[in-house]
């Protein structure tokens, strides 16, 4: 009688957990495509500058971002932190906030902290920009940004 009571106290224990373990399930990623290259502005490299590529119109995916080195080199990163970006059209847009003298924003400190300013054009942070709009192979690919301040 006891080790009854035993096994079924055991089974509704092991039910009861398996039953309420719920949570939400794991993010599916789809497959990323590598994605990098480098971003001058006005010939020279542009370090400090968001690279963000959007999907398009007809895209039902997730953007991806990065940011430029001291030699404009970026490389994409999916919203879940891996590498890459799932194959498509996007539209690619910039950003790059300094202080109003263009210095860069101190650490600990936000863009509204110093009144932040806009370093790179309207013309290149625009999603409906149709000149910046980019297929993304299966395989990936490398894209480089020749972006001019005038």
């Amino acid at each position: 009688m006891f080790r009854r009571f035993v096994l079924l106290s055991s089974l509704l224990g092991l039910t009861f957990v398996l039953g309420c373990g719920g949570g939400v399930p794991a993010e599916v990623v789809p497959p990323l495509e590598p994605v990098t290259g480098k971003v001058n502005m006005d010939g020279k490299p542009a370090e400090g500058v968001a690279v963000t590529f959007v999907p398009a119109a007809n895209n039902k995916g997730n953007s991806s971002s990065g940011s430029t080195d001291a030699t404009g080199a970026y490389k994409l990163t999916y919203r879940t932190g891996a590498a890459g970006i799932p194959a498509g059209d996007y539209v690619v847009v910039f950003s790059k906030l300094t202080q109003p003298d263009g210095s860069p924003i101190p650490p600990g400190q936000t863009a509204a902290d110093v009144q932040a300013v806009e370093q790179i054009p309207e013309r290149f942070r625009m999603m409906d920009n149709p000149t910046m709009t980019f297929s993304v192979p299966k395989g990936g690919k490398t894209f480089d940004f020749e972006l001019q301040s005038k």
